[in-house]
Formats: C-alpha cells, structure tokens, sequence
C-alpha cells in the first residue's frame, strides 16, 4: 500500500453534525488525560510579540481586545469579542493542513493553526482553557463562571457554543464509541492506530504545535513529499512524541526503504 493512501485518510477537519448526548466535557477531561510530555515548548508569548510588531492587523486585533478586556473582564463578553474578533479579522478561509503561518500571512486556517491562534490569545490576557485533541479534530474549551464556553475556529460566525444544551450537542459527536471498527488484521495494529485513532484527550498549545507539523507530514505525503513529510514527523515529535506521530514515522521510513530497494 502507497504512503499517500495510507495518509489521506487523516486529517483534523471540519466537524458539521451533532448530535445529543448527556456528557460533559469536564467528564471526557477527567477520562483522557494527556499522555505524553512535550519535549520542546511552544511560547504563544513569543508569538503574539513578535506579530504585534511587524503584523498591522494583528496588532489592531490585540489592541482591541485589551479595551475589551478591560471593560469586560472575567465576563463570557469578553471571551465572544476574542472569538468574533479573531474570526473577523484573520479566519478568513478555512483550508486543511494550513500553519499557523498561513493564518497571519494570507488568513487561511484550519482547526489545528486556528485553534492555535485563539488559544495564543487566550494566553495573552491569561485566561485559562483547554485544548482538546480528538481523533480528526481540535477545539478549545474555556470554563467561566462554573459553564463551559466551546472555541470551534471552524465554526464561523456558529463558533462561539455556550449553554449547556449546545456544548453537550456538539460534545456529542467525540469519543471512543464514535470511532469505527476497520476489521484489520491483528498484525497490522500499528496502521490502525494511524487511520482509526480513538482518541479524546486535553493537549498542551506546545503538544498542539506538534499536531501542526503532523498535519503538514500528511500534507507533503499526500503530495508524495516523503522526504519532507519524514522531516515534519522529525518537528513534530518533538512536541508531541504522540503514538499516531510516531506509528505515522515508522510506517514512512518503512516504506522509504522498500521503495530504495525497490
């Protein structure tokens, strides 16, 4: 089987249909722990400063928010002026396996760089959050006042999900039991734990920034990239020495060798 059929498969897309279910993400957090400890840190400091000083529109954006801040601090206000702001101003076209790069220079994203972005934000005026990794998908969470405000950088101007009907209704559609069998043979479990993750967990933004050069490995792979796309594996490890990363890097290398020997 080709590298690029085998990655096509993957990808953290556009989540459009829910459904209900009485779990709560608090309950899925709980369940899911993080598993993995990012060898290198990504510094959303580091970020935002330097796009303040050489990205006029970014640096309007902030500037707004900290008036918003100020005026609504500690209120879900301030959390929705950060969404539609940020969405406003650079989510402008939603395409897969776009970098965090991509959002600043020509505003294209996708859920791993845009929710990169937002939760870079959040960091900014220090709000605390959450990011959850699922197995073709990423949001962000932020709990104030005891509810829990959903961060869906795919979403739109539908992106901001508050009240507890709506953040169970888009909840709904993540979790083990959401994943479909594949019926491999045993002895290819490590292909299944590439195409058929099940995976529902919170992540670090740096584990996140991993996720982001794991999305761009499949990108170059698609393309027949495999040199490029063994490279992103390399970057992304080391944020996120995750199972599917490295699954996703042994099988490549495999396949690099049989087609040298070919």
């Amino acid at each position: 089987m080709k590298a690029y059929l085998i990655s096509f498969l993957l990808f953290f897309g556009l989540i459009e249909s829910h459904q209900t279910r009485a779990l709560g993400a608090a309950d899925w957090v709980a369940q899911n722990k993080p598993s993995n400890v990012p060898v290198e840190d990504f510094s959303s400091f580091d970020f935002v400063s330097q796009w303040e000083q050489s990205h006029a529109l970014f640096r309007k954006l902030v500037t707004k928010l900290g008036k918003d801040y100020k005026k609504y601090k500690g209120h879900p206000r301030f959390l929705k002026s950060l969404y539609y702001r940020t969405e406003m101003y650079l989510l402008e076209e939603y395409q897969q396996y776009s970098l965090l790069e991509d959002v600043m220079q020509e505003g294209k994203f996708d859920c791993v760089s845009g929710s990169l972005l937002l939760a870079s934000l959040l960091d900014r005026f220090e709000i605390p959050y959450s990011i959850m990794e699922t197995s073709h998908h990423v949001f962000v969470i932020v709990e104030q006042g005891g509810e829990e405000i959903i961060l869906e950088s795919t979403g739109g101007i539908d992106g901001f999900i508050s009240g507890s009907a709506e953040v169970k209704n888009y909840l709904s559609v993540f979790g083990p039991d959401k994943t479909p069998n594949l019926n491999l043979n045993p002895r290819l479990r490590e292909l299944e734990s590439i195409l058929n993750p099940s995976i529902y967990r919170e992540i670090s933004i740096s584990q996140l920034k991993g996720l982001e050069h794991f999305n761009r490995a499949i990108f170059y792979n698609n393309e027949g990239n495999l040199t490029d796309a063994i490279e992103q594996l390399d970057e992304a490890k080391r944020y996120y020495p995750c199972d599917r990363v490295l699954a996703m890097e042994n099988l490549l290398k495999n396949h690099r060798i049989l087609a040298e020997n070919e």
